[in-house]
């Protein structure tokens, strides 16, 4: 059955590949794809059956072949087209530093939709739905939506990928709040790979872990604040504010997760804890062994010393203030 099905990819692709060189077209809606993959009649008891068509479309999406999200309509025939020419033309722009184009003005990797669209029409003309190329962004955890922004009506996006390398950018702080009861608790937790030689984490990986985050945490029926900036999103709650930080520490790329809570007693306190455990740390590590992300990279799991958690932007101050949780369970 996995030769069939490697036969039977490797023959719809080369009729994909057929059709997008002489219709010169790079998005199709999924109907044109059932109609392309049986194009000779070959395969019309598999085009009828959409469970097995969508397997054959997520194979190829694996093998590189084309781009494919499960649940969306539109499928991009060249993967090389949609990173070169879509995403390579944001990389970069506007700087994080902030820039204006007209009388709009871009920050933090921040930018109206409209002017998003309008800047992928200059690229495609008409022969690309320029709202679909946004739609396959957000499906793609390489942009989202964002909260509107005061004085204006426009639908404002983040954008990850335009924040500029070069720029420190926006730094990560614990929200003021009034601590006179003396209750504030403060917990960390770093990921990195086991194998610091031969394995790494790689920086382009945390934006999707931002978009991630940040479309589980700002549901419509979470009640959570989220704030994404240069490689950091931070996640407040009424007492509680988690921040997790892409971090180098001795040279190598490593994800702090950093907690501040409102605790009064040991039990609220153990039970943030487990909360962090649950829904950060188990979804960080879910994310990494994705075929998007790190897959086969053994992560570790260190507490990080509180007394070193009181300013998250220093993060040179937690480099040697971890020890493996292993360790500690023994």
């Amino acid at each position: 059955e996995g030769i069939e099905l490697y036969d039977i990819c490797r023959q719809v692709s080369k009729h994909l590949w057929n059709y997008s060189k002489s219709s010169n077209e790079q998005i199709i809606t999924w109907t044109k794809f059932s109609e392309i993959c049986n194009i000779d009649g070959q395969f019309s008891n598999l085009t009828s059956d959409k469970a097995k068509l969508n397997i054959i479309a997520l194979s190829l999406n694996e093998s590189g072949n084309i781009i494919y999200i499960n649940g969306i309509k539109h499928i991009v025939l060249n993967p090389n087209w949609f990173c070169n020419e879509i995403m390579g033309s944001l990389i970069g722009f506007p700087n994080s530093k902030g820039s204006r184009k007209g009388n709009i003005t871009f920050k933090n990797g921040y930018l109206p939709r409209d002017f998003l669209e309008r800047k992928f029409v200059s690229i495609t003309g008409s022969k690309v739905n320029s709202s679909i190329l946004v739609e396959l962004m957000e499906a793609m955890h390489l942009c989202c939506k964002v909260p509107k922004v005061p004085n204006t009506t426009a639908e404002w996006i983040f954008i990850p990928a335009i924040l500029s390398k070069d720029e420190v950018g926006e730094q990560p702080q614990w929200t003021p709040i009034d601590d006179s009861e003396n209750t504030l608790v403060y917990m960390g937790r770093r990921l990195e790979c086991e194998n610091r030689i031969r394995t790494f984490l790689t920086p382009g990986l945390f934006p999707r872990i931002q978009l991630i985050f940040k479309n589980v945490f700002q549901s419509e029926d979470d009640k959570a604040e989220v704030t994404l900036g240069k490689d950091f999103i931070s996640i407040r709650f009424p007492k509680t504010e988690i921040i997790i930080m892409l971090c180098q520490a001795k040279s190598n790329y490593v994800i702090d997760v950093l907690v501040r809570a409102q605790s009064n007693t040991k039990e609220n306190a153990l039970n943030t804890l487990a909360f962090v455990e649950k829904h950060i740390i188990n979804t960080l590590i879910t994310i990494c062994a994705q075929p998007t992300g790190i897959q086969g990279v053994k992560l570790i799991e260190s507490v990080i010393r509180p007394d070193s958690l009181h300013d998250p932007s220093r993060a040179q101050d937690r480099e040697d203030q971890c020890v493996d949780i292993i360790y500690l369970k023994d």
